[in-house]
């Protein structure tokens, strides 16, 4: 049986089929204090010292990596900056449809980059990152595709909500990123 045999037994939830967007017609609603926040707290190399810019800073480092990778350099750091985002964009100043949203996004990121974990080979696989879970099938033509989430519509909402928190917060958070973390 093959690779992707395999992955289409398991659960029938899906991902969404390449070129579907799940913010259809989005537009970003808080590019300034997005552009600040990238100015004043994201330095040129490295993580932030400021929650609200590693923030931010995960949102890109997501981006890019699907659109500009197709997700092959998926590690645990892109899912630490997957969870560094759930944990800190729950929070008040999102509404409730907003934060399942944002739940909604990630979880489609994990997925997507779980996915090009998997397609690996076992040589070129971390060692310090266990085998994620691929949780359900790849629609048919993924097979062709890189599995990554390419539109800009998700990243665009997800760093709309990592502004709608800062706002919340304008005073700048202490952040210490995981000693062990490479991007």
């Amino acid at each position: 049986m093959s690779f992707l045999d395999r992955l289409r037994r398991q659960e029938p939830q899906s991902l969404p089929a390449p070129g579907d967007e799940l913010h259809p017609g989005y537009r970003p609603r808080f590019t300034n204090e997005c552009q600040s926040i990238w100015t004043e707290l994201v330095p040129e190399q490295g993580a932030c010292t400021t929650l609200q810019g590693e923030l931010l800073r995960a949102v890109q480092a997501l981006a890019e990596e699907a659109q500009q990778n197709g997700n092959i350099n998926w590690d645990r750091d892109f899912e630490r900056f997957c969870d560094l985002l759930h944990t800190h964009l729950h929070d008040e100043a999102l509404h409730a449809d907003e934060w399942n949203a944002a739940c909604r996004d990630l979880d489609v990121l994990r997925r997507f980059g779980r996915v090009a974990y998997a397609m690996k080979p076992e040589w070129a696989r971390d060692e310090d990152y266990p085998d994620p879970a691929v949780p359900e099938p790849l629609p048919e033509d993924l097979e062709s595709e890189l599995p990554a989430y390419v539109n800009a519509d998700l990243y665009d909402h997800l760093a709309d909500c990592v502004a709608q928190v800062a706002r919340a917060h304008p005073r700048p958070l202490h952040y210490a990123a995981p000693v062990d973390q490479l991007r």
